[in-house]
């Protein structure tokens, strides 16, 4: 017998609607393949801009940034798109590398165009992103133990940054009215004038003090370069390219961010004492004042230095009894010998400046041979004796001794960084990466074309959609 088949009307419903669903799940696979192809083949594309980084930057001051005027005199962020979209169109597109048949094109996805939405440079918010990575630096390198050490080194010391006239200069010039007023008759002697002693200390230091800081610090000159350079076109100075998007600046983490930036630049740039560099062989005093050459640097910090040292050592003389009481003597005969007994304690606190100001001179010069001296002066630390305040020329060297313990040179620069800002020591730092580029042979390298960061929208179409995607990545975190 004969069978004859039928379907009925509501089973032809159900097939229906399991066919519409197959075909939407299938285009929503279809769909969702695209997007992770789009999205796989612009992460390719930033990672492979930012896989151009630097390398000189990276070898020398650990850090990353891509170049973006990739060795020419201009900013050229262009060239970075026509990477991403170079590299995008390949993973988009990969049957056309392997020489595939077009068939081999599951998505059939057509690149549309694009364009940067945002980049940040080093030279953002005052460095704020080479600050960020140099920081960042430090803490993978040290540790929170070598923090906390870096922390506690510098509890220890404290330095005054008073610049201009000392002490010596303004009792030196009281001394001069008492004078004056004397010789004038308008001050009478209460005792016989005595007899000055041979060699007057106030007025040998009145004259060493005409003499330059240097030539009275600094025994070897040869680290000195001759280099001068031209600050006005340094980063810190002109003009700069600034980035754009919505990327927020990073953040600062008090003090002890500030002392890891401090420890970045005393191990990433030369100071005097540490050895030569590329350009200044003064950068870290470059970073401390911002001069052209390494004598001015040098000039100011080892003025700075030895008003620091002045301070310190007129504190020690206020607490010796003994000392003290030499100085009372020998104030005692000048002003008899001038006529000036009432100008005693004047007299006294006077030669009390001066006997530190010397002594703060074999400190320096002691410092910046590369020795220590004593961070509050010790009995046992004193160099120059009352009697030998007069020779200080003829012994620079001779009377001069490094205690065991101590501070050195590098540990007042590290004092001295702490008490400039963030800002202004992240500036000075690009400054002498830009110099010591431009030493080493790449001469169009400037620190406003450095890109970190950089963000893009790509317009990618398929046969009915079309997609917006945008991605950004870089090295802030």
């Amino acid at each position: 017998m004969e069978k004859k088949g039928s379907i009925t009307a509501g089973l032809c419903l159900v097939l229906a609607l399991i066919l519409s669903l197959t075909a939407v799940s299938i285009r929503s696979v279809a769909t969702a393949g695209a997007r992770v192809q789009i999205a796989a083949g612009m992460e390719q594309g930033l990672y492979s801009v930012f896989a151009q980084y630097n390398r000189a930057l990276l070898e020398k001051y650990d850090v990353f940034f891509v170049d973006g005027g990739y060795g020419t005199d201009g900013f050229h962020p262009e060239q970075m798109y026509g990477t991403l979209e170079k590299v995008m169109g390949k993973v988009l597109h990969p049957e056309r590398d392997r020489a595939l048949p077009v068939s081999a094109d599951l998505w059939n996805l057509n690149l549309e165009g694009g364009g940067i939405t945002g980049y940040a440079l080093a030279t953002d918010g005052q460095g704020a992103f080479f600050r960020q990575q140099a920081v960042e630096y430090m803490k993978e390198t040290l540790g929170e133990q070598g923090i906390q050490l870096i922390l506690e080194r510098l509890k220890g010391g404290s330095a005054k940054e008073e610049e201009g006239d000392s002490a010596v200069d303004d009792l030196m010039d009281e001394f001069d009215r008492e004078k004056a007023n004397a010789e004038a008759g308008e001050t009478p002697a209460a005792v016989p004038e005595g007899e000055a002693p041979r060699k007057n200390p106030i007025e040998v230091i009145r004259e060493i003090r005409k003499m330059g800081v240097l030539t009275l610090v600094l025994k070897d000159t040869s680290r000195l370069s001759s280099l001068e350079a031209d600050t006005a076109s340094l980063a810190s100075n002109r003009s700069l390219h600034s980035g754009m998007g919505t990327l927020p600046l990073p953040g600062t983490g008090g003090i002890s961010d500030k002392a890891l930036l401090m420890e970045y630049a005393m191990t990433h740039f030369p100071c005097f004492t540490s050895g030569e560099g590329k350009g200044l062989n003064c950068q870290v005093e470059y970073l401390l004042e911002g001069k052209g050459s390494d004598t001015d640097n040098l000039k100011k910090v080892a003025a700075k230095l030895l008003a620091v040292r002045e301070a310190a050592n007129l504190l020690y003389l206020s607490t010796d009894a003994g000392k003290k009481a030499e100085v009372d003597a020998l104030a005692l005969a000048i002003t008899s010998a001038f006529g000036l007994p009432v100008a005693q304690q004047l007299v006294s606190a006077l030669l009390m400046a001066c006997w530190a100001f010397a002594e703060s001179v074999l400190d320096v010069r002691e410092l910046l041979t590369g020795g220590k001296t004593e961070l509050i002066k010790s009995a046992a630390g004193w160099q120059l004796s009352l009697e030998n305040l007069p020779e200080l020329l003829n012994g620079l060297d001779s009377f001069r001794k490094s205690p065991a313990k101590g501070i050195t040179y590098e540990d007042y620069l590290r004092i001295f960084l702490l008490a400039e800002s963030e800002e202004t020591l992240s500036m000075r730092m690009l400054d002498m990466i830009e110099q010591t580029m431009w030493q080493e042979g790449e001469t169009n390298f400037l620190a406003d074309r450095c890109v970190c960061w950089m963000e893009a929208r790509m317009m990618v179409s398929e046969k009915t959609m079309q997609f917006n995607i945008t991605r950004s990545y870089g090295y802030y975190q």
